[in-house]
């Protein structure tokens, strides 16, 4: 195939593409859509000319100020805005870019009168460091991003606002403090317009605004504190309200007030149990959700448990699950249950049943960092975790925060595929195909891991399922869960109990401990699924609740994970040799 380019093409001027752009963006009201607007690049175009330089500064997006890790990975403010499977991506670069690009831009921001372009292309060349006095590339994207938040054109309050964010950043790189408090002033006056003139509501354009001025300190306290109450005395919503509360709090830990900053903290559970009072179901349980698991990560102990007492009375008829916020249309489910089953048998379907997990370490870890790296309060606050008024878990670094909000993904992965997906397959099983009674489906089950003794339980567990008897299913078994789990242990060769230690008397290693072991052993993804069902204090924890008498009413969810469970151990037991010395 011929890539050479069309000599005979007229090749479009760059004074012409930026006359384009400039007209473009007068009208436009977001600025990353400027590259659609060039529209499509002429086959035979060479890949130097103006059209296809242009579009490659504007085709690339400027990465959220949160996502540290992908500034890192893009050694910059600038990322490709698509990634492909292969690993290719579109645009190339920012720091790929050539000399004669990076020359073509140069041109560009002469000829420019427009704003928002200008502001784009500046910022490029100060990315790039083009030299002699890169820092002049700064300013005049700085300048450029003032111009454009005063723009007459079409632009949108959210691109102005983005613009000042950036603006504000591109000072504190130079270490200007002057120019630092000229943006700072601005977006005070930026914010402060949204907050108290604007006829619609729109909280995404000044919130974020006012967070970067109390996180950066650069405009004055006393004018923040001021905007800060107009802001929460306009704005209802409940995610909203958690926003403004959180800098509420750092707003009065900055004049040393704690009792002030308590009670902000305080809000913060109270914008989010407040509003599940206006709701029924799922929607009442999720803010109930979101309300205890603020008061948990702060400490306020009192008020997480009488949350978790509003949580235990939702009734059955409203007990949806959280998740059920993500819609799944019921006929795609049935699809996909109908291509597991066909032509199954009852031991295939198990088997099935038990070769799926709903956790996936990389994904979840991934959109862990995401929400992270998107959230103000995640920044801002130490999370805990209590367990009966007692904090049992301080995630005092970057490290166990991390840790922490992969946990809760996982748990959120957990909870939707078991009540969405996995409890209408283990029901299909039931009905369309069938089990059979509890001794031939202990035998089933029976391996050298899920030894007769655990065996006999499954399928005495599996008989109080199908009889609706939920309670009974989940007590029987959840026991010999954990011995499943050490006999898989001994045949790995790791230890299930260690010896007296001075007045320490020996005994048996606890299960997180022994799911921590297996790591390298077990797939990362169905360890981890193991370690947050049952044991860990910040996920479902479902073994230590049982077991300490914490679950009020056992139900239909817990009944069909400990199945799972039984399920995903048979099928890790199949190829498994255990050491000569196991007894």
């Amino acid at each position: 195939m011929d890539n050479k380019p069309d000599q005979s093409l007229e090749v479009e001027s760059l004074e012409s593409v930026v006359a384009r752009l400039d007209k473009e963006a007068q009208g436009i009201e977001h600025g990353d859509a400027l590259v659609h607007e060039l529209g499509p690049t002429p086959e035979g175009t060479p890949s130097d000319a103006p059209l296809v330089n242009l579009k490659w500064a504007f085709g690339l997006y400027r990465i959220p100020i949160q996502d540290e890790e992908k500034q890192r990975q893009w050694a910059g403010a600038y990322a490709p805005s698509f990634t492909f499977a292969n690993g290719q991506v579109s645009p190339p670069s920012l720091q790929s870019a050539p000399e004669d690009t990076l020359e073509c831009w140069i041109s560009a921001l002469d000829l420019t009168t427009n704003p928002v372009v200008a502001a784009r292309l500046a910022d490029l060349l100060w990315e790039r460091k083009v030299k002699p006095k890169p820092h002049l590339f700064a300013r005049r994207a700085i300048e450029e991003y003032l111009n454009a938040s005063a723009f007459d054109g079409n632009l949108h309050a959210l691109s102005r606002g983005d613009g000042l964010e950036r603006a504000l950043i591109l000072t504190l790189e130079l270490r200007d403090d002057d120019l630092a408090n000229a943006v700072a002033d601005r977006m005070y006056e930026f914010a402060h317009s949204e907050v108290t003139n604007s006829q619609e509501e729109r909280p995404g354009v000044s919130v974020p605004l006012l967070a970067m001025l109390v996180k950066n300190g650069h405009a004055k306290r006393l004018e923040l504190v001021a905007l800060h109450r107009l802001a929460w005395e306009r704005y209802g919503a409940a995610h909203v309200r958690d926003e403004l509360a959180a800098l509420g709090a750092v707003l009065a830990r900055g004049t040393g007030d704690a009792n002030a900053e308590r009670e902000w903290q305080r809000q913060r559970v109270e914008a989010w149990s407040t509003h599940a009072e206006d709701f029924e179901g799922s929607a009442r349980l999720y803010h109930l959700e979101k309300a205890h698991e603020i008061a948990s990560n702060l400490g306020i102990a009192d008020r997480a448990r009488e949350l978790l007492v509003e949580m235990q009375e939702v009734t059955p008829s409203e007990g949806k699950p959280i998740t059920a916020s993500v819609e799944v249309p019921a006929d795609e489910i049935g699809e996909w249950i109908d291509g597991l089953l066909d032509g199954a048998t009852w031991e295939s379907a198990l088997a099935g049943f038990g070769s799926l997990i709903p956790t996936d370490h990389e994904r979840d870890l991934a959109t862990a960092r995401e929400i992270m790296s998107q959230s103000v309060v995640a920044q801002i606050f130490t999370p805990r975790i209590i367990d009966d008024h007692v904090t049992i878990r301080v995630m005092d670094t970057p490290e166990k925060q991390e840790e922490y909000a992969h946990i809760r993904q996982e748990r959120h992965a957990i909870d939707f595929h078991m009540r969405m997906m996995y409890s209408r397959l283990l029901d299909r099983i039931i009905e369309d195909i069938g089990l059979p009674g509890s001794d031939e489906l202990a035998a089933f089950f029976e391996t050298p891991i899920v030894y007769p003794a655990v065996a006999a339980r499954v399928g005495k567990a599996f008989e109080h399922y199908q009889h609706e008897r939920f309670e009974e299913c989940t007590c029987i078994l959840m026991p010999w869960l954990e011995a499943a789990v050490r006999r898989l242990c001994i045949h790995v060769r790791i230890p299930v109990s260690g010896p007296p230690r001075g007045e320490k008397d020996g005994g048996y290693i606890g299960l997180g401990a022994l799911l921590g072991s297996l790591q390298g052993v077990l797939d990362e993804s169905d360890r981890r699924y193991l370690r947050n069902l049952l044991c860990d204090p910040a996920g479902f924890n479902l073994r230590n609740h049982l077991a300490h008498g914490r679950l009020d009413r056992i139900g239909k969810f817990h009944a069909l994970a400990v199945l799972h469970v039984a399920c995903v151990l048979r099928n890790y037991s199949l190829n498994t040799t255990p050491p000569e010395s196991d007894q």
